[in-house]
């Protein structure tokens, strides 16, 4: 499936993906982040079900989940067309 997608650790390491476990607002963040770097997230659930998708148009997205129900979520995250994907925990 989804989360066992290849990986560059340097794309990786861009990223900060927090809290997690989240409650209400999670935080996208992108070290070095420029105007022209292409970026949008998506939101998964473990069905594979895409439940929101946004582009990242600064330093730092929110993605309000406070009223997910609590369980596991799949994050996947395209800048400038490398994908990394990522387990988030909903409290």
């Amino acid at each position: 499936g989804l989360v066992g997608s290849e990986m560059c650790i340097r794309d990786r390491k861009q990223l900060k993906i927090y809290p997690n476990p989240v409650e209400q607002q999670l935080n996208i963040a992108v070290d070095e982040y420029s105007s022209s770097l292409d970026g949008f997230f998506e939101l998964y659930d473990t069905n594979g079900k895409l439940l929101k998708k946004a582009k990242m148009i600064e330093y730092k997205t929110q993605v309000d989940m406070s009223n997910f129900i609590p369980g596991v979520y799949i994050l996947q995250i395209s800048l400038n067309n490398k994908d990394t994907t990522w387990k988030i925990i909903k409290k």
